[in-house]
């Protein structure tokens, strides 16, 4: 039963991070607009002197609007298919088992990367888009998504006998 659920956890992960995308791509104009604000460094006031340049290039906006699509939808395929090589595992050997789990693992590290690394590390830390109510919302919303990917990752990769 824990491997069932282990599997049914990798899909809840797979969902979520597939439904961000598609709702990023469904809305790619708000995306647009969010992302070269916040790239932009606008309406900074606690840190109104960023160290490097701000980003206002429409190609150089739409680059980093693929990244993150490309994290987003990468970490819900390769949870998609996490989730089902960890189901069709799940009454095989602890080996086998432990070993199937290989893309979801791998789906969860994507997913920490591109919420954790690229929207609070670059976002956060070098775009500084906690300063703005907008940023503040993805800063937030990102740290959430990076933590459950982690506790998931966590709880996928215990050991099961």
């Amino acid at each position: 039963m824990i491997r069932l659920l282990k599997s049914f956890i990798v899909l809840s992960a797979a969902m979520l991070c597939i439904f961000y995308a598609a709702n990023n791509v469904a809305n790619i104009d708000s995306m647009f607009g969010v992302m070269t604000y916040v790239l932009g460094n606008q309406d900074h006031v606690a840190y109104p002197n960023a160290f490097g340049p701000a980003v206002t290039m429409p190609a150089l906006i739409w680059i980093a609007m693929a990244i993150v699509l490309i994290g987003e939808f990468g970490a819900g395929l390769l949870a998609l298919k996490g989730s089902w090589d960890m189901f069709r595992a799940r009454g095989k050997s602890a080996d086998e088992f432990q070993a199937a789990k290989t893309t979801a693992l791998l789906a969860c590290l994507v997913g920490i990367l591109t919420w954790y690394g690229v929207f609070m590390g670059i976002g956060g830390a070098y775009f500084q888009m906690w300063q703005t109510e907008i940023g503040t919302g993805s800063h937030d919303g990102a740290f959430q998504l990076a933590a459950m990917l982690g506790i998931i990752f966590l709880i996928v990769s215990s050991r099961d006998n």
